[in-house]
Parts: structure tokens; sequence; C-alpha cells
């Protein structure tokens, strides 16, 4: 699964399990190279190796553009945050 948020925020697995109602394990570099082709820190949030199922912290959307990874971690471009949400069919959640 793919989780966007704030790069200010910290995401703490025991509340992701609460707000998502599953249990969960943080996962490897290895599988996330091997799920999306990008290293942890430049992971773009759609057109990833594997489609994966995709959550977005509701706040995102306060903002009129958000920087998103664009591939490696010292990359990004701007973008609207309700595009985001779209383009990577995201269910919003509140983290």
């Amino acid at each position: 699964m793919l989780i966007i948020a704030s790069g200010s925020k910290r995401l703490y697995i025991s509340e992701l399990e609460s707000i998502l109602g599953e249990q969960l394990e943080k996962t490897t570099p290895a599988i996330v190279r091997g799920s999306t082709g990008h290293a942890i820190g430049g992971v773009l949030p759609f057109g990833n190796i594997k489609q994966l199922p995709t959550w977005m912290d509701s706040a995102l959307l306060l903002h009129k553009y958000i920087w998103v990874s664009a591939g490696i971690a010292e990359s990004a471009f701007e973008m609207r945050p309700k595009e985001l949400a779209r383009i990577t069919s995201a269910t919003l959640i509140d983290i």
C-alpha cells in the first residue's frame, strides 16, 4: 500500500492500523524498490511498477499546491493535491 502524507508528519504504524482497520508492518527498502522502482525517499505516488492501493491525508487538500517526489530523493514537482488524489485513486483519511 502507499500512504501519501506531508513530510512534516510522522506516521506511526499503530495509528495507521487504527485508521485503516488492519494489521500493518513496516516494509523493507527492497520491497519498496521492487514494488515501485524507486528507493525510499524518492517514491512517486503514481506510475510505479505495481499499482498500489493508496491512501492520502486529507489535510493535504488544504494546500493549493504540494511538492511530490519525482523518483529520487533530490527531486520533486509541484502539483494540486486534488489532482494527485484523483490520478492515484487515493482514499482520503485523516492522519
